[in-house]
């Protein structure tokens, strides 16, 4: 039966009627997946109500609703509220595309293959016109909550969730709920799989009292703007879209791969919401996910000491070239988002900051305890529970250094490694000089256009269209610093100089003339670069070693996860 013919029957045989009566004591929210590429929302309304706040709103609301479209003249929704122009209207009905647009927290609708993601959050409304009510259809199944229900599923109290509609009937193995769509390719299920399994093993054996419960995995590859990637969230559906996935994919799309899948599963051993309202609540639980899903490949062997060194040591040389000789507080939310720094300098903080903990508990101990603490209700200080646990002379050090005081955080983590020597000054690497040359370029970008948006290449730096600058152009190809190529190692210093001596910098291209790009002061090139003294840092925090049937397993090396780029 085609997907149209299915939700005729499916909205025929539930009845509008019911959905409307069910207005007169409250709200009622039914999505229904009327196709792979949109989702048919409608709000069904008590009398009186004529406006609602939507939980998320202002800038990110208004993103995510732009594209969505009015069915009738009975209302329409913005950034803010949910409006019904007309009380003769029993709902409000909107189309919703699905979309791959990268946006701040959960999509409103996600394409995967013969299902539709959704999560509630960008659909919530306040209780201003009673309890609220969320109803979902799907062609053949809805998954929710680590269920499967045929047709169509009823949540009260639905705001903020992930939810699967899904055309076809949903895989429901021992470990769970599992998706995948065609055209996905052997080999990645299988790694998606692997990578998956082995994550959850450690990390159960490690932490077993841990908040955990399988999600419903749903992966596919998707069409989407801009080169191969990945991306990903953790609900109680875990997301995986590989963007433009290759045939064959390279080394690095593998590395990508497995980052997300072990970043997404770590996240489901913290709980979500708990440090939500917290300063920090963004690197806390992101910054968490990265050291869970460093310590995973640690352990189950997928990273040697050695690539365990540098994928720590290019997260902080990143952070710290961020931000500069600022404080963490100094910070805004959109550039940490932006800049993913809850990732880059969230993985550095809580491997050193727990590495450098007070008392005899391991590293994973005092992770634990520090959801232990929220889920039984309270409020636990970040820091206090990392460094000293339940310890109650001891009193955080590190940790309200990086983040709370007055101190720039190259500072902070400076005397970190001074008073601990779990790492060391050292010169940079080929990957941290090309870090610096990206923030330098970036940085210039933003002095010719107020803004910076572009797409690093090999050995290559191509200027993207949709920021309007004075010199730069969309499409120019950079290959060349002040006659330096990119990776030259004296490429950051001479355009520090050039800036500094003549206040512009000489940009060579792969074809056509140079084009020279105005700077008001010269970019700060003193950055110092460190590299963790592996052995020290990781006996010191105690790791448990991997499961029996993890170290026996003969694939666990076959899963390269030296890359720092986890989404």
């Amino acid at each position: 039966m085609a997907i149209k013919s299915m939700i005729a029957a499916l909205l025929l045989g539930s009845g509008a009627a019911p959905f409307a009566a069910a207005g007169a004591s409250g709200v009622t929210v039914d999505m229904t997946m009327a196709a792979p590429d949109h989702l048919m929302v409608s709000y069904f309304l008590p009398a009186g109500c004529g406006k609602l706040p939507f939980d998320k709103h202002g800038g990110d609301g208004a993103a995510i609703r732009a594209q969505w479209q009015a069915l009738d003249q009975c209302g329409s929704a913005d950034g803010e509220a949910l409006l019904r122009k007309d009380n003769a209207c029993a709902a409000v009905r909107l189309r919703v595309p699905a979309s791959t647009a990268s946006r701040p927290g959960y999509p409103a609708a996600f394409p995967l293959g013969e299902t539709l993601y959704v999560h509630t959050s960008n659909f919530a409304v306040g209780p201003q016109c009673g309890p609220v009510t969320y109803r979902f259809h799907a062609p053949k199944e809805v998954a929710l909550q680590g269920r499967i229900v045929p047709g169509s599923a009823e949540v009260k109290d639905g705001g903020d969730m992930g939810v699967l509609l899904s055309s076809v009937p949903l895989t429901a193995a021992p470990e769970g709920i599992r998706y995948y769509a065609p055209g996905l390719g052997a080999s990645n299920v299988e790694r998606i799989d692997r990578v998956a399994r082995g994550t959850v093993a450690y990390l159960k054996s490690a932490m077993p009292d841990a908040p955990f419960r399988m999600p419903v995995l749903a992966a596919a590859r998707v069409e989407a703007p801009g080169g191969v990637g990945v991306d990903g969230d953790a609900a109680d559906v875990l997301r995986l879209g590989l963007l433009n996935w290759p045939a064959q994919p390279s080394h690095d799309d593998q590395e990508q791969l497995t980052l997300l899948v072990s970043h997404e599963f770590s996240h489901r051993f913290q709980l979500r919401d708990a440090f939500d309202d917290y300063a920090d609540g963004r690197l806390i639980h992101e910054g968490g996910a990265e050291f869970l899903r460093w310590v995973v490949g640690v352990q189950n062997g997928w990273l040697s000491k050695q690539e365990a060194a540098r994928v720590l040591d290019d997260a902080l040389a990143e952070c710290l070239l961020a931000t500069g000789r600022r404080t963490w507080r100094a910070l805004d939310k959109r550039e940490i988002g932006s800049r993913r720094l809850a990732y880059r300098c969230g993985l550095p903080a809580y491997a050193y900051a727990l590495a450098a903990r007070q008392g005899g508990d391991t590293a994973l101990q005092r992770f634990s305890g520090l959801y232990r603490s929220a889920q039984a209700g309270h409020m636990p200080n970040f820091a206090q529970a990392l460094e000293c646990g339940t310890h109650a002379a001891c009193q955080a050090r590190w940790l309200p250094a990086l983040l709370e005081k007055e101190v720039p955080m190259r500072q902070a983590f400076g005397a970190l490694f001074d008073a601990t020597t779990l790492a060391h000054v050292a010169a940079p690497t080929a990957s941290q000089r090309k870090l610096m040359l990206l923030q330098a370029f970036e940085w210039l970008m933003h002095e010719d256009c107020g803004g910076a948006s572009y797409f690093p290449g090999t050995n290559v730096i191509i200027v993207d269209g949709s920021v309007q600058c004075r010199a730069l152009k969309g499409g120019m190809r950079v290959s060349q610093v002040e006659g330096y190529a990119l990776s030259d190692p004296d490429a950051v210093q001479a355009l520090s100089s050039a800036c500094a001596q003549r206040k512009q910098v000489r940009l060579g291209l792969e074809q056509g003339q140079p084009v020279d790009v105005a700077c008001s002061k010269p970019y700060d090139a003193t950055q110092r670069f460190y590299h963790a003294d592996i052995d020290a840092l990781l006996a010191a925090l105690k790791l448990p070693p991997a499961p029996k049937e993890l170290v026996s397993d003969p694939e666990a090396s076959a899963l390269p996860l030296a890359s720092s780029a986890a989404r």
